[in-house]
């Protein structure tokens, strides 16, 4: 198990919400899939922070980036009414792809643990691009010693 402790230190960004009804499953657990979207919503909350998203076509236009992968491990359940937090931060960037991950909490204990790999794309024809130098430089200046940057997808 990690230690919350520690592993926060590296995340700068947080997102809070609550477990509502139509989140749980039939075991009155959170259904897994659910949790995917939580932290979608924490990832457009981390783009607010960092000034990058001020319209709804930011990620058509100025963004385009597209999840290609996607990874959880769930440790402990999240039950209806719990309030939980979503820690989330960029772990690397590469040429044309950068990682986020996302740690969820719940009174200090984790919940679940996720990556996402995501690709800038050149939007009109739907294939990887490299990352233009105003995009990085923001996650840069941002995540600072708590990133990896590459210089290659390699």
């Amino acid at each position: 198990m990690l230690d919350l402790e520690i592993e926060l230190k590296k995340y700068k960004h947080k997102f809070e919400g609550i477990v509502r009804f139509s989140d749980v499953d039939a075991f009155g657990v959170v259904h897994n899939a659910k949790y995917f979207i939580w932290m979608e919503a924490a990832r457009t909350e981390y783009y607010k922070t960092l000034g990058m998203v001020k319209n709804p076509a930011a990620f058509l236009r100025e963004y385009p980036v597209m999840v290609v992968h996607n990874e959880i491990d769930y440790f402990i359940p999240a039950f209806f009414n719990d309030e939980y937090s979503i820690y989330t931060r960029i772990s690397y960037i590469k040429s044309s792809s950068f990682c986020f991950e996302n740690i969820v909490v719940r009174n200090n204990e984790i919940l679940a643990k996720a990556a996402s790999v995501f690709v800038f794309l050149n939007a009109r024809e739907k294939r990887p691009e490299k990352i233009p130098d105003n995009f990085r430089s923001i996650f840069i200046e941002f995540e600072s010693e708590n990133m990896v940057i590459y210089e290659s997808d390699k």
